[in-house]
C-alpha cells in the first residue's frame, strides 16, 4: 500500500507544506532511527525518548522534533502527543535502564502501551478501524 493510500485512509491528504506529524516513543532505538531516516519527506516526526542524553545529543531538524516524554506519566505524554496526527509505539522494556521493580517485562511493556494508547486517544491521534 502506497503512503499516499495509508494517509488518505486515515483521513489525510499530506501536502508539501503540511506533512502528517508522527509521534514515535522509542524513536532512538534501531526500528524508530531507520523510520525516520527513511520517510523525512513524507512526514514530520515528534520524537519520544525518556533520556535528557539522547535529547541533548539530537538536536531537533525540520523533520524530527524532540520531546523528552516519560512513558510512565499519563499526563505527560498525553500533552507530548497533542497536535500529532499519528502515534507509532516502538518501546520495549527489556533494557536495563527501563523502571522495571517488579513483576516481569512483559508486565512494564503492558503498562506502557497502555499509557500510550490511553494518551493518544486523549490527544485524538486518527487511530485504524482494523
Amino acid at each position: 500500500m502506497s503512503l499516499t493510500r495509508v494517509w488518505l485512509r486515515y483521513g489525510m491528504a499530506p501536502s508539501e507544506t503540511s506533512l502528517p506529524l508522527v509521534a514515535v516513543s522509542g524513536a532512538s532505538g534501531f526500528v524508530g532511527t531507520h523510520l525516520r531516516q527513511a520517510l523525512p519527506d513524507v512526514c514530520r516526526f515528534r520524537a519520544l525518548t525518556r533520556s535528557s542524553h539522547v535529547l541533548e545529543a539530537n538536536p531537533s531538524t525540520s523533520a524530527t522534533e524532540w520531546r523528552q516524554c516519560d512513558l510512565y506519566s499519563l499526563p505527560q505524554l498525553s500533552e507530548a502527543l497533542q497536535g500529532c496526527d499519528i502515534g507509532v509505539y516502538l518501546v520495549h522494556s527489556m533494557a536495563p535502564s527501563s523502571r522495571l521493580m517488579q513483576g516481569n517485562f512483559e508486565d512494564t511493556d503492558l503498562l506502557l502501551a497502555d499509557n500510550f494508547i490511553r494518551a493518544a486517544e486523549s490527544a485524538g491521534l486518527r487511530t485504524s478501524s482494523t
